[in-house]
């Protein structure tokens, strides 16, 4: 199999032209997706370094950030091996930044930054899904609060009628409640967790008539539930109604 075009792509990547640069990040994202052998290629040639450069850069456009995160998660969705090649590249951290949101404004930053926060939000669902990733890094700064933060305030807002906006928001909430489901290793874990106020919007998940977003609140509280009867009690005493802190 040749490679020159693939090879072609990633030099493409270190051009001044941001039109060449996001037209080779979109014919990545075309090769990578459902195609293990193109994201192994792509692995080998070391697009996960430059990726990570991407998203971690403040001077970065928000189309190229956006086509990095997308790549960078279609690469996570596939072997262990890929998973540990992401994460050997440095993706956590500047994904997890990514999460930041003002509280005080937490609902406009999601809706200008949407389709970014999902792309995000998947990406860190697949690195989280291998039982090898250290889940360190969610728990240093202030990642957990930002994660928290953006479920709480996207299972809010779920919404029947269907849009683009409300589709993306679903989407969110559940991939946010599916890492919170892989970051329950340890009771000190768990009891973080709750410290920072995710039982209540997964609680709220439950009555949010999105199955797939159920799917995932039940996994996660089912998670940080584990062998801690103290979160068992906090659950079964909250306001299973609405879901109110």
């Amino acid at each position: 199999m040749t490679t020159s075009k693939y090879e072609e792509s990633i030099k493409e990547l270190s051009s001044n032209d941001e039109a060449k640069k996001i037209k080779a990040l979109r014919f990545i994202k075309n090769s990578v997706i459902g195609n293990k052998t193109k994201k192994e290629l792509y692995i080998q040639l070391g697009v996960a370094e430059r990726l990570v450069e991407y998203i971690s850069s403040p001077d970065v456009s928000f189309e190229i950030k956006m086509q990095a995160v997308t790549i960078l998660g279609s690469i996570a969705y596939g072997k262990e091996e890929n998973v540990a090649a992401v994460v050997s590249a440095g993706a956590i951290v500047p994904l997890l930044d990514t999460l930041e949101l003002p509280p005080a404004q937490a609902m406009e930053a999601i809706k200008e930054k949407r389709k970014l926060l999902e792309a995000v939000t998947r990406a860190l669902k697949a690195i989280f899904a291998s039982s090898r990733v250290s889940k360190h890094d969610i728990f240093t700064k202030n990642h957990i609060r930002d994660l928290v933060l953006l479920l709480d305030t996207t299972a809010q807002c779920l919404d029947t009628n269907v849009t683009s906006e409300s589709l993306s928001f679903a989407k969110i909430t559940e991939f946010s409640a599916s890492i919170i489901a892989r970051c329950c290793d340890t009771n000190e874990q768990q009891l973080l967790l709750e410290e920072m106020g995710a039982i209540p919007p997964l609680i709220r998940l439950l009555h949010s008539g999105c199955i797939k977003a159920q799917e995932a609140a039940l996994d996660a509280i089912a998670t940080l539930c584990r062998e801690n009867r103290h979160l068992g009690q906090v659950v079964i005493q909250s306001n299973m109604g609405k879901g109110e802190r």
